[in-house]
């Protein structure tokens, strides 16, 4: 093998002592370089780097970003609108569900969300957890095949787990506090809209983006939604299993 020794060169601008220049220089850096003196027999001059405006991008201006906040709630809106409709046309009785344990249980529900938060990200480190300890202990006694099962199901497991709880977080609890809150308001004015299968949903999921939205609060407003239904699951997930257990 043959080894190739590669120069290497100092960034910035070096000038040797022995070199001569018959005339001016003139050089860009963002500091003076050390250039001796008796190099140039002209005038030594430096000039600022300047950024390229065409390749800067102009920040953006009020109506602009006004455009822009817009469409992401129109988008928010209508995605939750979607959403929301498919849930309770493909289960009725499921999102009926939640929308009464949160009705009946608003401040459980906010407690156990808090709880079924930190609980998911337990549960990943126990499956991760395990995951290491069992490819180790298989890996050890030779059994290499059973070590990358249990490395890859783990992995599926995972995505599946996060999938599901950025579905659940992003929109299911939204839309669970949207519909109870749509139909809270609309059964104060209207009874009989309360009960319609489209408008408390609207109603409510447009409020819900709007206060999710807003500077400063929207993020706490969205953590108390999330918490809310994240709550009313596992309320309703905690009395199915002790109904099937009894």
């Amino acid at each position: 093998n043959t080894e190739i020794s590669i120069p290497s060169v100092k960034p910035g601008l070096e000038v040797d002592e022995d070199a001569r220049i018959e005339g001016d220089l003139i050089y860009t850096l963002t500091k003076d370089a050390a250039i001796p003196s008796s190099v140039v027999e002209g005038k030594v001059t430096r000039n600022e780097p300047v950024l390229d405006v065409k390749y800067s991008k102009p920040e953006p201006t009020q109506a602009e970003k006004a455009v822009s906040w817009t469409l992401d709630l129109l988008r928010t809106i209508v995605t939750l609108i979607l959403f929301g409709l498919l849930l309770g046309w493909l289960a009725p009785t499921f999102m009926k569900t939640l929308t009464d344990k949160l009705q009946a249980q608003p401040a459980a529900s906010l407690g156990w969300g808090v709880v079924a938060y930190v609980a998911f990200f337990f549960a990943l480190f126990l499956l991760v957890t395990v995951a290491i300890l069992g490819a180790v202990i298989f890996g050890i006694i030779t059994l290499g095949g059973i070590s990358g099962t249990i490395i890859w199901v783990a992995i599926l497991a995972l995505f599946a787990a996060v999938v599901g709880f950025v579905l659940v977080t992003v929109f299911l609890t939204k839309i669970i506090v949207a519909w109870l809150g749509g139909k809270w308001i609309l059964g104060r004015f209207n009874p009989s809209l309360a009960e319609h299968k489209v408008w408390p949903l609207v109603l409510g999921v447009v409020i819900v983006a709007l206060l999710i939205e807003l500077p400063f609060v929207g993020w706490l407003i969205g953590l108390l939604v999330m918490f809310l239904g994240l709550g009313a699951l596992w309320i309703w997930g905690r009395e199915r299993w002790q109904m099937r257990s009894t």
